[in-house]
This record gives C-alpha cells, structure tokens and sequence, in this order.
C-alpha cells in the first residue's frame, strides 16, 4: 500500500514488493472516511462501526477484500454490505 498517496491524495494503490499493482484490486479514489479507517489500522487501533457504516458499498467492499488479502480478518470483523435491520 502506498500510504502517502492515500494519505495526501485519497488514492488507494496496493502493490506487492517487486511495485506491481495487485491483480484484482486497481488503483482507486476512496473518501476520507476510509483513508481513516486504514490510517486507524496502521495505527493499531480497530476502527470505529459508525465509520465502517458510513463507507459507502464499493468502500466497504474493498475494505473487507484488504482485511482478507493482510490476514487483519483475524483481528478486526469483516462487515456485509447489508444495513442492519432490527425487528419490529
């Protein structure tokens, strides 16, 4: 992962060591919401549901294929895309 460019420019870019883009995973703007919740689990810090919720769908998708690519599924739930929804 390029941090810098995520940091500075909201774009996401993941490369493996050799600097080749990782197949299936392109080089894409994401909202500063989510450059939060990476900068949180760089930082240690498992990020907050209220921020999870507020990425939009492709966001949060993305999200959950990064936490199972580094193997951080292990520490941090992966969430759906679904809303939840309580009974009535």
């Amino acid at each position: 992962m390029i941090l810098k460019t995520l940091y500075y420019y909201n774009i996401l870019s993941i490369k493996d060591s050799n600097l080749n883009n990782i197949e299936g995973i392109s080089i894409t703007t994401v909202s500063d919401n989510f450059v939060k919740i990476i900068i949180d689990i760089l930082s240690k810090q498992k990020p907050s549901i209220y921020n999870i919720n507020k990425l939009n769908r492709n966001e949060k998708e993305l999200y959950n294929i990064l936490l199972l690519i580094s193997s951080i599924h292990k520490n941090i739930k992966i969430y759906d895309n679904k809303k939840n929804r309580t009974n009535q």
